[in-house]
């Protein structure tokens, strides 16, 4: 697995038209031309390497989703550093620059949280799906 990034990927970054957001139950997307721009060039700057080791806990508690025209081109988890994965058994991580990795942090702060102390259904468990858009995109990703 080469530490280079994946020109496949990058391809797709440049298809991009929007970006959603996952942090836990929360979802925000985000169709702003110059901020999806510079996914690109902060995926090409991060120093990429294999992940052999056991995946952390937190692994699906934030994650970014690539669209474009509705359909899914690309899943990264986000733990502080990216995370790629292109099979079960092939994970790599980016180590970003401090200003990439600042930029990311300050898109998922924008990101709505819920107040479950508010909401009635508060005791429905937290298996149960988010908000609708993630529905939409779960289920478009299952068909393929």
């Amino acid at each position: 697995m080469s530490s280079q990034a994946n020109q496949d990927w990058i391809a797709d970054l440049n298809r991009t038209d929007t970006i959603v957001m996952h942090s836990n139950d929360a979802t925000m997307s985000v169709t702003d031309d110059e901020t999806i721009r510079r996914l690109p060039d902060i995926y090409s700057n991060a120093k990429w390497e294999p992940y052999w080791h056991t995946l952390p806990g937190n692994l699906g508690d934030r994650s970014i989703d690539l669209l474009a025209d509705g359909e899914r081109l690309r899943h990264f988890a986000y733990t502080g550093v990216l995370w790629e994965n292109e099979r079960y058994d092939s994970n790599r991580t980016a180590t970003l620059l401090d200003a990439d990795r600042e930029w990311i942090e300050m898109l998922f702060d924008q990101i709505p949280t819920i107040d479950r102390a508010s909401d009635d259904h508060s005791t429905q468990s937290n298996n149960q799906a988010g908000p609708k858009e993630f529905n939409d995109i779960s289920s478009r990703s299952a068909d393929r």
